[in-house]
């Protein structure tokens, strides 16, 4: 995201998470592992930059460059819209609240050769390129008592959409949502 009224010179600066964040590592192994890695394969990687990591191979110390990492995407959101050439990255939930203030970059998706802005409909359908479905482990021997109540709850077509929509966050697409379902009722009632 980037703040609307973006002046026609000046240097970026950008804002992201911290690497204690999902979005983080998301972006990094989504969207820019590849890029960093290709570049310390080239030697376009200060040595300053480069550590040894525990399995002998060389790693960048410093992934994303930013101007500011924030564990909270509001921090963020806030130091883009404050900031005349201000870029950042964070979850669409985030974005969508603050639409108003902030625009939105379109991704390339090389699936389709096309550039594509964050939507509910594109991420639902897997066209933005760097979104990530969030996911819940239960552990299948302790999905008992008040865990199994809550998957139960959790686990449904109503709560899958509204609950989900409520949040700002992107439900899954209806054959994705029908297939959680039918695997948890599967696993709940053995």
């Amino acid at each position: 995201s980037t703040n609307k009224k973006l002046p026609s010179s000046g240097s970026v600066k950008k804002f992201t998470p911290g690497p204690e964040s999902g979005t983080y590592d998301s972006f990094w192994d989504i969207s820019y592992s590849d890029f960093v890695d290709s570049r310390l394969e080239e030697g376009k990687i200060p040595s300053d930059k480069i550590e040894t990591n525990d399995e002998g191979e060389p790693e960048v110390t410093e992934p994303v460059v930013s101007d500011g990492q924030f564990p909270n995407d509001n921090a963020i959101v806030q130091r883009v819209e404050g900031s005349k050439t201000g870029i950042g990255f964070l979850g669409y939930a985030y974005y969508s609240e603050n639409a108003g203030d902030l625009k939105a970059i379109s991704i390339y998706n090389p699936d389709t050769g096309k550039c594509v802005k964050p939507t509910t409909k594109a991420i639902q359908n897997e066209a933005y390129p760097i979104a990530r479905t969030l996911y819940i482990y239960p552990n299948h021997d302790k999905a008992t008592g008040a865990v199994k109540e809550f998957l139960d709850f959790y686990i449904t077509p109503e709560s899958l959409t509204t609950t989900v929509k409520e949040s700002l966050y992107v439900p899954l697409s209806k054959s994705q949502r029908q297939e959680t379902i039918d695997t948890w009722e599967s696993v709940a009632s053995e």
